[in-house]
């Protein structure tokens, strides 16, 4: 008499079973998964679970071999210095598409995260180093940075 009988309820969610899915997620996403439920939520939240999750992504992030970087500066006298890039991790150097423009009395000092950075040789207000992304060409020059809140500033009041 009655009408067709209801589906079967989906079985409920595990803690385990959401786990393993949030443990193939980055970071990012994880976070992001937080929203779904209040299992997803607890299950991100546990201390268990993000001790897993981060020796997961440094397996993961440690898996791919680091990449080495031969920079050579071209000097020609009437021109522009020129930087180029290479990249010396494979059995043969290969030149990088990209050549920076280095203006007179930069010179590389320091690298980070795959940027470089370009200073002068004697600091100067006027001149603030810049920075480069060898895969891109893009550069872009550093800003002047803010004076400290709450110390004395050389000069002045403090702030």
């Amino acid at each position: 008499m009655g009408g067709p009988a209801p589906a079967p309820a989906p079985p409920p969610e595990s803690a385990e079973m959401v786990q393993e899915i949030l443990l193939k997620l980055p970071t990012r996403d994880v976070m992001r998964c937080c929203c779904v439920s209040k299992l997803w939520r607890s299950v991100a939240a546990d201390p268990t679970f993000r001790t897993l999750h981060a020796e997961a992504e440094a397996d993961h992030v440690s898996a791919a071999p680091p990449e080495a970087l031969l920079v050579t500066v071209t000097r020609e006298p009437g021109r522009p210095d020129e930087a180029s890039f290479f990249r010396v991790s494979s059995p043969k150097p290969t030149l990088m598409p990209h050549r920076v423009t280095i203006p007179s009395g930069y010179r590389l000092s320091n690298i980070c995260n795959g940027l470089l950075c370009f200073s002068l040789v004697r600091d100067s207000p006027e001149a603030p180093p810049f920075i480069c992304n060898p895969v891109t060409g893009e550069t872009a020059t550093v800003p002047k940075a803010p004076p400290p809140v709450g110390l004395p500033v050389p000069g002045g009041k403090s702030g």
